[in-house]
């Protein structure tokens, strides 16, 4: 493994190419659990306690393990994407259940409000703890197999509001 470690905090991946399963794409550390370390691999997600020390796989449930990309917390809740959908850990079953069928999520973000799904393929989806909306007003698209949706290369949900969005070549507060 390819580990550089922080003074902050050891056991985060930072800068490595390689991680418990492959390439770390992403990972996120437990708000409740100060010793609870998650990351999204090429060959999953993995979970670590005390530091990044005795890395278990938790990809159960998920459709496309292969394809985890992103980590985040919202509301306590532990969420993943692995291009095929969205999904919420499930602690008392150890297994992914599906949040949202959304292909192509590359990156989630959370705010105390709000969650955020950015997918290549259709945007930015948001989520208020009660259901899903796509975004896509002001957005630019480009084609992608055809057909023309936005491009998000970056999100997030600043707490004093709005979205700020990042685009090819533009950025934007909304």
């Amino acid at each position: 493994r390819a580990w550089r470690c922080s003074r902050r905090d050891a056991s985060a991946p930072r800068g490595q190419e390689h991680g418990p399963g492959g390439e770390v794409r992403a990972r996120a550390r437990d708000p409740g659990n100060p010793f609870g370390r998650w990351v999204a691999s090429g060959s999953g997600v993995w979970f670590a306690w005390v530091f990044g020390h005795g890395w278990t796989k938790e990809s159960s449930g998920l459709s496309n393990p292969a394809g985890a990309s992103a980590l985040t917390f919202y509301r306590w809740s532990l969420y993943a994407s692995d291009l095929a959908a969205v999904y919420r850990w499930n602690v008392a079953s150890a297994t992914w259940e599906k949040v949202l069928d959304e292909t192509g999520v590359i990156s989630l973000a959370s705010s105390r409000d709000l969650l955020l799904a950015n997918s290549y393929t259709s945007g930015i989806a948001i989520y208020d703890g009660r259901s899903w909306r796509q975004v896509a007003s002001g957005l630019t698209g480009h084609a992608h197999d055809g057909g023309s949706s936005p491009h998000v290369i970056g999100v997030s949900a600043p707490e004093a509001g709005g979205l700020l969005v990042v685009q090819r070549g533009r950025v934007g507060l909304s």
